[in-house]
């Protein structure tokens, strides 16, 4: 039986350098670049489930080239590239726990969805894939607007790196209701301030409502915050827990950094800080700057009052508020005594004081110590005390902020309201 040939599809201008195709149905266009080494060839492979795709790579190549003198690496992927970028880039920019909540980002969300597509394949189709899967989780929309900015660093960053788009510029930011930010009452903020007054280190949550301070700033206070010469409290350090690393490059067997015989902190390089124990760390306040506000005269004179009767108690780390052996206080007791000030205070009930896990469903949200800060920096504001003076009593980067913390109430309105009442009455008449 004679042999029939098989023809070959005919290829267009510009296609003779494509071959193809190959037992797994593939083109394949080969691209000569101008040689890195002498005497070696330097050619660059595209591939395709078409002609037409093959030459459609290849001539966007050749523009690229045209316009920008080289091509970008288009090989690495999210999850390649985000072990370098968190190595070098994240541990050097992020303070520990901006650092702490990048990586976790990454690895519950970003790599699982991404991290096997190269970075070059990325589209906004894929990051808007992204936010509706932590949608059908039932995350809020504000949990996704922060991988959003989280990811608009990495891929800014890539695009250095490997001269590609930054493809976050072409996703619009997932949008977020206003944010509802508690303030207590001031017939609640004085019942407390009173539960307070009862308790041997009643300061610290006096600090909380009276001067606005952050909880990692209220745990890092040290003694010497209390300026006695001046009758001011200096904010000079902030308690945090510091991630840490394998100090071992990964030979001792441990999935947890932490459980690594040789583990170290993951500190940003210049990052000023004390060591305390375990984990815990004096860092700068969030701002990254010391600063001062005045203490009022019954708050000054509680201060200096606590100061002098601590004074001989066991205290290695010149703590203002410890535990009685001296060592810092956590967090979460912290947050656990503040609801119990708040429940003898009479604000809360006790299944609200009760830990977030052992509630019954539908109970009501309990007032965590941040709504100390949002309720002294509502009670300036009713005071009209203007938003530049507030921020620089309580620490905030720029007045935008400061706005978000404030709680107009009834009073304020029905007040406001009356002067305008005023004001026109008087124009009329």
């Amino acid at each position: 039986m004679a042999r029939t040939a098989t023809a070959k599809p005919r290829r267009r201008r510009g296609e003779g350098s494509i071959a193809g195709p190959d037992k797994f149905g593939r083109y394949r266009g080969r691209l000569e670049l101008e040689p890195t080494v002498p005497g070696k060839r330097n050619q660059v492979t595209f591939w395709g489930r078409s002609v037409a795709e093959v030459v459609t790579k290849m001539e966007y190549a050749k523009s690229e080239l045209a316009e920008r003198g080289t091509l970008a690496n288009r090989s690495v992927t999210v999850a390649q590239y985000y072990k370098r970028w968190v190595a070098t880039i994240a541990v050097t920019n992020y303070k520990p726990a901006s650092y702490r909540t990048t990586v976790g980002i990454f690895n519950r969300w970003v790599v699982p969805a991404l991290g096997t597509k190269r970075i070059a394949d990325i589209r906004p189709s894929h990051i808007l894939e992204l936010y509706q899967a932590m949608y059908r989780k039932g995350l809020a929309s504000s949990s996704a607007q922060k991988v959003h900015w989280t990811l608009s660093r990495f891929f800014e960053d890539a695009r250095k790196e490997f001269r590609i788009p930054n493809v976050i510029k072409d996703v619009d930011p997932p949008k977020t209701a206003p944010v509802s930010r508690g303030a207590l009452s001031v017939p609640n903020a004085m019942a407390v301030l009173d539960e307070a007054d009862r308790r041997d280190d009643g300061t610290r949550w006096w600090l909380a409502l009276l001067g606005g301070m952050r909880q990692g700033e209220r745990l890092g206070a040290t003694r010497d915050s209390v300026d006695r010469k001046r009758r001011e409290f200096i904010v000079q350090w902030s308690l945090t827990d510091v991630p840490q690393e394998h100090g071992c490059g990964g030979r001792c067997g441990h999935p947890r950094a932490g459980n690594c015989p040789s583990a170290r902190p993951i500190l940003q390089p210049g990052l000023e800080h004390v060591y305390l124990e375990g984990r815990l760390y004096l860092v700068r306040p969030k701002s990254g700057k010391v600063r001062r506000f005045p203490l009022i005269d019954p708050v000054y004179e509680r201060l200096i009052e606590y100061l002098d009767g601590t004074a001989d108690e066991p205290n290695p780390y010149n703590l203002l508020w410890h535990r009685p052996n001296g060592s810092p206080w956590a967090q979460g007791e912290d947050q656990a005594e503040w609801r119990d000030v708040l429940f003898r205070a009479g604000v809360i009930n006790a299944e609200q004081a009760k830990e977030p896990k052992d509630r019954r469903p539908g109970t009501p949200v309990t007032p965590t110590t941040h709504f100390a800060r949002h309720t002294m920096v509502t009670l300036l504001m009713e005071l009209g005390v203007p938003d530049s003076v507030i921020g620089r009593i309580v620490g905030h980067i720029d007045s935008t902020t400061t706005a978000l913390y404030q709680h107009p109430t009834a009073e304020m309105e029905r007040d406001a309201m009356q002067r305008l009442g005023e004001r026109l009455l008087r124009l009329t008449t």
